[in-house]
């Protein structure tokens, strides 16, 4: 645990630390660390397809790390509903949490076939968190 009683991230099932990741970062390229809170000059994606990061002190001290996709065990594959679609786009354009990125950090556009990306014309994600599926991300709001 930290100094505010948070427990560290880890891979549990796809369930990463005390709460979901929200965007942050420095105005200079500097990076905020999901796990100490601190902005720092480099760091590593802790999440796939986010931007969420992790300092190499954090890793080091076993406080976080990343997680690669196929440790992440609760994914929900596309094709969505309409209404799934919705609520995808809604978190994609929240001003609180992380959008879902391609390999090149253009945030991806819902569809019923996956998330795509406009920019890249070749990037298809087929997952996502049912949480963001079935809207449940609004309750952390």
């Amino acid at each position: 645990m930290n100094e505010k009683g948070d427990k560290p991230f880890r891979s549990d099932g796809g369930r990463v630390g005390p709460r979901r990741p929200a965007r942050s970062g420095g105005d200079d390229g500097s990076y905020f660390c999901c796990s100490c809170a601190r902005l720092v000059g480099t760091a590593y994606q802790i999440l796939p397809y986010m931007n969420a990061r992790v300092c190499l002190d954090c890793i080091n001290k076993n406080k976080c790390f990343p997680i690669p996709a196929i440790e992440i065990s609760n994914k929900a594959y596309a094709p969505w509903s309409e209404q799934s679609v919705a609520n995808i786009k809604e978190y994609q354009s929240s001003n609180l949490f992380l959008p879902f990125v391609c390999d090149s950090g253009h945030v991806l556009i819902p569809e019923q076939s996956g998330l795509v990306c406009k920019s890249c014309h070749h990037f298809q994600l087929t997952w996502t968190y049912p949480w963001v599926l079935d809207g449940s991300w609004k309750d952390e709001l």
